[in-house]
């Protein structure tokens, strides 16, 4: 639920304790089961994507990279559902900041329709060499301005990064 369709006394709570956080519920939600969560702990979500990459919601993405470790991420199609068109992802986190860590992700962006989801995800879980199996170190995403989740992201894209800064 976006802030234009909160309610006065629930857009108060947000922005008096989750300040940074308030501009959709999901971003609340996910910051308070964070809280919640013991050292160590695995939470699972599915929320709308555009945390990924939307400037508004890059404050969400360094807490989580510099905070957290994405484990596994599924970015679905536009129409993974049946009679929904929403911009999805699944993803789960550990609740504890492993430098270095390769995350899972796997991106169904070119597979139409909800009865492709499962099937490519399991395509891609037993075969890494598919083309949207990706296996990507979160931290590099701090050297993208905005730090995007960007995990398709090849070597090449970082040094032509690391040319344009210097």
């Amino acid at each position: 639920m976006g802030s234009s369709y909160q309610q006065p006394t629930l857009k108060k709570h947000l922005k008096d304790n989750f300040k940074g956080y308030e501009k959709d519920l999901f971003s609340a939600f996910i910051i308070r089961n964070l809280q919640l969560t013991r050292e160590g702990g695995d939470l699972g979500f599915m929320t709308p994507f555009v945390w990924m990459f939307i400037n508004s919601y890059e404050q969400l993405r360094t807490r989580i990279i510099n905070n957290e470790s994405i484990s596994s991420l599924i970015q679905l199609e536009y129409s993974g559902f049946d009679g929904a068109t929403v911009p999805i992802c699944t993803f789960t986190i550990n609740k504890r900041h492993i430098n270095n860590y390769k995350s899972c992700f796997v991106r169904l962006s070119d597979f139409k329709g909800s009865s492709n989801q499962a099937p490519k995800t399991l395509e891609a879980i037993n075969n890494r060499a598919c083309g949207w199996f990706f296996e990507f170190e979160q931290d590099k995403l701090l050297e993208i301005p905005g730090s995007p989740i960007a995990y398709w992201a090849d070597d090449s894209f970082f040094q032509l990064l690391r040319i344009t800064k210097s």
